[in-house]
C-alpha cells in the first residue's frame, strides 16, 4: 500500500495523536454534529480501530484443585461462546500461546463499548491488557516524521 505524502508531517502527527488521545480517553472537546462516536475527530471519522488483547488464564495463588475447576468453568463458558454474538466488532485473529495458558486477540471496531464488552465476559479466569494498535504501514511515517522533528529540535 502506497504511503501518502504528507504537506506538514508534524502538524498531521500533533492532530493524529491528540485525536487518538481524545478517542482513548473518551474525552470530547465538541460534541459531534451528527451524535455518532468518533465524528468529532476528522481522522478516525468513519474509520476503526484496532485493539491487540493479550488474555493470562489466572493460576497463581489457586490450589491444584480451584485450578480445575476454574478451567473447566472457562472452557465450558467458552464453548457457549459465538463470535456472531459479539456485535460491533470483528475478530482478525485469535490465537493461543503454546501452553495453552494464554494468547492474542486482535480485533477491530469503532467503538470501544464493545471491546470492554468482549472482554469482561472472561475477566472471572483471565488477567487482560487491552491495547489500541496501528497497522505498520500507518506507523512508519509518522516515526519518520518524528524522527527529522526529533532531530530538528534537538539542534541548538
Amino acid at each position: 500500500m502506497p504511503i501518502p505524502a504528507v504537506a506538514d508531517p508534524e502538524k498531521a502527527v500533533r492532530r493524529a495523536l491528540t485525536c487518538c488521545l481524545i478517542q482513548i480517553n473518551v474525552v470530547r472537546v465538541s460534541a459531534p454534529e451528527d451524535g455518532v462516536a468518533g465524528n468529532c475527530c476528522p481522522v478516525l471519522r468513519g474509520n476503526f480501530m484496532k485493539y491487540m488483547i493479550e488474555y493470562t488464564v489466572r493460576t497463581e495463588g489457586l490450589s491444584f484443585d480451584e485450578n480445575f475447576a476454574g478451567s473447566e468453568a472457562l472452557l465450558t463458558a467458552f464453548s457457549k461462546w459465538k463470535p456472531d454474538d459479539e456485535k460491533g466488532l470483528t475478530i482478525l485473529a485469535f490465537v493461543s500461546n503454546l501452553t495453552g495458558r494464554g494468547g492474542y486477540i486482535l480485533l477491530e471496531t469503532n467503538d470501544p463499548k464493545t471491546v470492554t464488552t468482549f472482554a469482561s465476559k472472561y475477566n472471572y479466569w483471565n488477567d487482560v491488557s487491552i491495547v489500541p494498535v496501528v497497522d505498520i504501514g500507518e506507523t512508519v511515517p509518522i516515526v519518520a516524521s518524528s524522527l527529522e522533528w526529533a532531530k530538528r529540535a534537538s539542534k541548538a
